[in-house]
């Protein structure tokens, strides 16, 4: 079949069909592009633009689970799987798109062939990523993604898509991070689950609809380009659903979440148990308990305290035991029953039950200074009790969304009354997920829709608006100025509809607020009051009839409707209202006496969400629903005015949530309603780039061969472009196909026109890139070389010194074994010497003291034998009277005597006696013989006397003669000390000489002779030490030949005082070699801490590593200090050797 005979016809079920018809009737169908059979990723390379064609490349694609198609670069088709696609959005997507998208982006910094990336929502979050960071700014630079589609379209799912791509961890890592170690990012993702539960609720059209608007703002770094603040704007919260639902729906999903998490302080029941719950659908089944332990678990990351928590789980109880409160009335006033569920309010709560039963069954009203009370009847009662519970889950959401933001923000407070705003970022990308368009209808197809419908719907008209706006008016708008030529496109406009719900005098806002304002008007005054305005989009049921209105809605079946309502002809279909509670809903009012008791509660979250809570009943103008939600609408339309938008349009695929099920007149209706064929249109016939002449000019000018400042006009630098034989005839062809159009301050630009020169541009700087790069890699390949070879070359010295270390450690080790041994025997030689020593001079003393006792005694007992002979004689010659000289004589000899002898001669008494009875008996002849011997004793005594002088003459002189060989001997040890210091001196001298000579690798001869020098020098002093210790000896020899001559203590004891001086003075010469001794091994020591610090120093691993490098570099070298090493390991064992023997010499001269 050719391309001329297919044609779309009108399906019943799929809408559109392809057929081969003749060239008369295929005349008046449409065409079919052979590109929507193929299912193209963008709808403007469509070559035959229609309704058809775009539906069905829609359809093709679907099918094949590709459910993104761009419009474009700023507009994005999405169709709602109703299944999850693992594939499309996981962490190699992510990356995909993260890196090549974003790369060639920063790299080329010019457009990209976008084509060659499929449609996908992180294609459109990187581009608006792109377009944030295009040029610098000092004010606020915004970034918008516009996401918007009926209920249950897939809204919400995209929104979380989009923050996951968004505050996806980059490489870096680069992240602000704040309370607790939790990331900003991780905060983000953290907020979303919370705000599903408090926020999100099941309806007949989606299983997780959002039922208030969330703008998240996400603030970036310019430096590190990742988020550094975000923040959470929340709109118009359905808060009616609290106490009031229909049998398709449910509560909100945190009301679930605590009923499974079966909290037992919260004496929580199953679902029907309670009122506010039981009138939904309650056999739709999810898993609550899974999904509550995900909210607390996000509730902790967002630094949410325990405590906080089981709080707000408490309010959330309460809630649901307040709706169980049973109210008794008679013909006077109200009360409450007095059962369970007022006990468990009132104790969760934390308000007294009496405190409790006058906010519900009573009204407070203040005139002056007085309050008058007035009593409620059973159904304002019951009305007070569910405004209670709607206004304490509206203060709680408000809360919550508030302290997200302080953790969000990082700040204290979010009230800048009194203080300033935070300082943000300049650079925001902001993501509007809002209700979608609602119609809500019993099962026969009755339309049941409210005050809550009607501020959704007109919310989504607004945003009809905005888009209509940026794609048509403003399109058209530029066109017009700048001259271009063009076809105007008609679009479908909504102004109209909204002026009549918001904009003129006679709105239906404005009537619903002048209602408001005045006491006692309800309803019925509301719907009157319409009759006033204008009936292009507006029905009423008197004029029901004569009314032209979609197929859809069924006129019969409202014109019997049991209640009031008025029907509006927005963009996406009729609506029809049900009247019944308008006014009150938007007055919103509350019993005042809340404002006096919540702030008391002993609830502490309740306390402070009601304490920061002010009165606005008071002022109803300004403080009704309506007013305050144009002016929150106002202020995010104007954000998104100032912003760079991407729109993300979500299509609902079928009307009962089955997974890739096409349904194609419902998605029909919806790009209707959407106004996406006029768009597509007008993207298919203008100009998407538009380029100042002056920024075409200096982007190109490397295109011409002119000087860029000498170009005067745009026509010029075309002309000059033309000169160039190929763009001269791109240039002649995209002029006639109207490709692009030169206005009074831009270019016009198709988005192939400036691929075109944006690939010349490219040619063109490759060339210059490849020299570039040629220089470059030259001055890149040598710089690497000359590292490579300084690498190479520290490699060889780690090596060279890895060997040396590997070799010294083998000889180190064994010198380290045999220094123990030597410092082992040296103290071993030391001990023994000093006992040695010791033991000798106190040996030498006891004799010499014990030889001096016995000459004493010896001399004592001859002089006792002397004395008792004369004793005995002068006794016997007291007898006779001729005797007394004699006797006085021998008494003044005996006199100084006996004292001395007195003890001694004692025992000899009795002997005496007998004597001198023998002695009485020889008579007078003996007395001849006695005068005889006394002459001789005399003569005796004088010789005697004689020759003590002269002995006492003798030891004078020998005395002198030993005093002066003393002194010569202690002048001698005095010289040998000093020679000593000396040698101390210089062995120190001679070690730190050694020191030098070992760093510096002094050869072998030099160390021996410089030990052999000194050991030299320790023989000769030891050899002179012996010579002295023998003159010592000889000289207490003559002492003690001297010594047994002299019979007076005091030269002996100052002989044995000499002595004991020149015993001390050897000790003090030993010591001396001992500490000699010390020194040499203290040299030795250090030489041996030396070589382990080398040892240390060194790393095996590298030698390890990098020997095969070694066996290239200089091995000859590496061999000879090998060798060296060896020789002086040799050199240091003979050394000690040598210190060995002269010990062994030393401990036998000491011996």
């Amino acid at each position: 079949m050719s391309y001329d005979d297919e044609v779309w016809i009108e399906d019943q079920k799929e809408i559109c069909k392809i057929e081969r018809l003749n060239e008369a009737q295929a005349a008046k169908k449409f065409r079919v592009d052979p590109l929507a059979k193929q299912g193209i990723q963008d709808l403007l390379c469509l070559s035959d633009l229609n309704e058809f064609n775009c539906l069905h490349n829609i359809r093709i694609r679907y099918l094949r689970e590709q459910i993104y198609t761009q419009i474009g670069s700023s507009i994005l088709v999405s169709i709602n799987p109703y299944v999850f696609l693992p594939n499309v959005y996981n962490q190699e997507t992510i990356a995909y798109y993260k890196i090549k998208l974003g790369q060639h982006q920063s790299e080329l910094k010019t457009s990209v062939r976008e084509n060659e990336f499929h449609p996908h929502l992180f294609k459109i979050a990187q581009l608006s990523f792109d377009q944030l960071f295009e040029t610098k700014t000092k004010e606020l630079r915004i970034c918008s993604m516009i996401i918007s589609g009926e209920s249950g379209s897939g809204k919400t799912e995209s929104t979380k898509i989009l923050l996951k791509y968004l505050a996806a961890e980059s490489k870096s890592g680069l992240f602000r991070t704040i309370q607790q170690g939790q990331t900003i990012e991780q905060q983000i993702f953290a907020s979303n689950p919370v705000l599903e539960a408090f926020g999100n609720a099941k309806t007949a059209r989606n299983d997780n609809s959002s039922r208030f608007g969330k703008f998240m703002h996400l603030y970036f770094n310019a430096d590190t380009k990742r988020v550094s603040t975000a923040k959470v704007d929340n709109y118009l919260l359905e808060k009616s659903r609290v106490v009031k639902i229909n049998n398709q729906e449910r509560n909100y999903h945190i009301f679930y979440q605590i009923i499974a998490s079966q909290i037992p302080e919260l004496k929580l029941q199953a679902p029907n148990k309670y009122e506010y719950l039981k009138g939904g659908d309650l056999n739709y089944q999810r898993d609550e308990k899974q999904e509550f332990e995900e909210t607390d678990k996000c509730l902790d990351n967002l630094n949410f305290s325990p405590d906080q928590k089981r709080y707000i789980y408490q309010i959330l109880a309460g809630l649901l035991h307040l709706g169980n409160i049973q109210i008794l009335y008679d013909s006077q006033k109200s009360t409450l029953k007095l059962d369970d569920s007022v006990k468990l309010a009132s104790q969760l709560l934390g308000i007294q039950i009496q405190y409790l039963e006058d906010l519900i069954c009573k009204v407070f009203n203040y005139v002056g200074k007085e309050t008058v009370t007035r009593n409620n009847n059973l159904e304002s009662a019951q009305s007070a009790r569910d405004t209670l519970a709607k206004h304490l889950y509206e203060k709680l959401f408000n809360w919550l969304i508030t302290k997200i933001n302080e953790q969000l923000l990082n700040i204290k407070s979010l009230s800048f009354q009194n203080q300033q705003q935070p300082q943000l970022t300049k650079y925001m990308i902001g993501i509007l997920d809002i209700f979608g368009f609602e119609i809500f209808t019993d099962p026969n197809g009755l339309h049941t829709n409210s005050f809550e419908q009607l501020n959704i719907n007109f919310t989504n008209e607004k945003l009809q608006q905005h888009f209509n706006e940026q794609m048509f008016v403003t399109e058209q708008k530029e066109y017009d100025q700048e001259s271009i030529k063009w076809q105007q496109i008609k679009f479908p406009d909504n102004k109209k509809i909204i002026d009549l719900i918001e904009n003129s005098q006679t709105s239906i806002y404005k009537m619903l607020i002048d209602q408001t304002i005045v006491l006692n008007r309800g309803d019925k005054e509301f719907l009157s009051s319409l009759k006033q305005l204008p009936k292009d989009h507006l029905v009423l049921v008197s004029d029901l009839q004569t009314a032209e209105i979609e197929s859809r809605f069924d006129k019969k079946l409202h014109r019997v409707a049991k209640f009031d309502w008025f029907c509006l002809k927005h963009f996406a279909g009729a609506v029809a209202y049900n009247v019944s509670g308008f006014v009150e809903k938007n007055r919103d009012s509350i019993n005042s006496e809340v404002f006096k008791v919540l702030p008391n509660s002993t609830n502490p979250v309740l306390k402070e969400i009601w304490s920061q809570v002010q009165n606005d009943n008071q002022n109803m103008k300004q403080n009704n629903v309506v007013t305050k939600f144009q002016n929150s609408l106002k202020d995010l339309l104007n954000l998104l005015n100032l912003s760079i938008p991407k729109y993300i349009r979500c299509i609902k695929p079928n009307n009962f949530k089955q997974p890739l099920t096409f349904d194609a007149s419902e998605v029909r209706r919806q790009m209707t309603c959407a106004g996406l064929m006029e768009a597509i249109q007008i993207r298919k016939a203008g100009y998407e780039i538009r380029q100042k002449h002056s920024e075409f000019i200096k982007k190109y000018q490397h295109l011409v061969n002119k000087n860029p400042k000498n170009i005067k006009n745009i026509e010029e630098m075309l002309k000059l472009l033309g000169e160039n034989q190929q763009i001269g005839a791109f240039l002649k062809e995209q002029q006639t196909e109207l490709g692009f159009q030169i206005g009074k301050t831009k270019l016009f630009m198709k988005q192939h026109f400036r691929e075109y020169f944006d690939t010349k541009l490219i040619e063109f700087r490759l060339k210059y890139i490849l020299k570039i790069q040629k220089q470059f890699r030259i001055y890149r390949q040598i710089k690497i070389m000359k590292k490579q070879l300084k690498e190479l070359h520290n490699k060889l010295i780690r090596i060279k010194r890895a060997i040396k270390r590997f070799l010294f450690q083998k000889s180190i080790e064994k010198r380290i074994s045999l220094r123990r041994k030597i410092n082992a025997l040296v103290s071993s030689c030391i001990k023994a010497q000093s006992k040695i020593n010791k033991h000798y001079s106190i040996n030498q003393l006891k004799d010499r003291i014990q030889e001096i006792k016995n000459l004493e005694q010896a001399q004592i007992l001859d002089d006792v034998e002397i004395i008792d002979k004369s004793i005995e004689f002068t006794k016997v010659l007291r007898i006779d009277s001729d005797s007394k000289e004699s006797d006085l004589i021998s008494k003044q000899q005996q006199e100084p005597l006996q004292k001395e002898i007195k003890q001694q001669i004692e025992p000899q008494q009795e002997q005496t006696q007998i004597e001198k009875k023998e002695a009485n008996s020889k008579g007078s002849f003996l007395k001849q013989t006695v005068k005889q011997n006394t002459q001789e004793i005399k003569q005796q005594v004088d010789k005697n006397q004689d020759q003590i002088k002269l002995q006492e003459l003798v030891q004078s002189k020998e005395i002198q003669f030993y005093e002066e060989k003393l002194s010569s001997l202690m002048k001698e040890i005095d010289e040998e000390k000093n020679k000593r210091v000396q040698i101390e001196q210089d062995t120190n001298q001679r070690i730190q000489s050694l020191k030098l000579e070992q760093q510096s690798e002094i050869t072998e001869e030099k160390h021996r002779e410089q030990i052999q020098k000194l050991e030299n020098e320790i023989f000769r002093r030891d050899q002179i030490i012996h010579d002295l210790n023998v003159k010592l000896n000889d000289y207490s020899k003559q002492i003690k030949q001297s010594n047994s001559m002299n019979r007076l203590s005091d030269v002996q004891n100052i002989k044995i005082s000499q002595l004991e001086s020149q015993l001390q003075k050897k000790n003090d010469l030993i010591k001396l070699y001992q500490d000699q001794i010390k020194s040499l091994n203290k040299g030795w020591r250090i030489k041996i801490l030396e070589n382990e610090c080398l040892f240390n120093y060194f790393n095996l691993k590298t030698y390890q590593q990098k020997l095969p490098i070694y066996e290239q570099f200089q091995i000859t070298q590496i061999v000879e200090t090998g060798d060296l090493l060896q020789k002086q390991i040799k050199d240091l064992q003979q050394q000690i050797q040598q210190l060995e023997q002269s010990l062994s010499k030393s401990q036998i001269t000491t011996q």
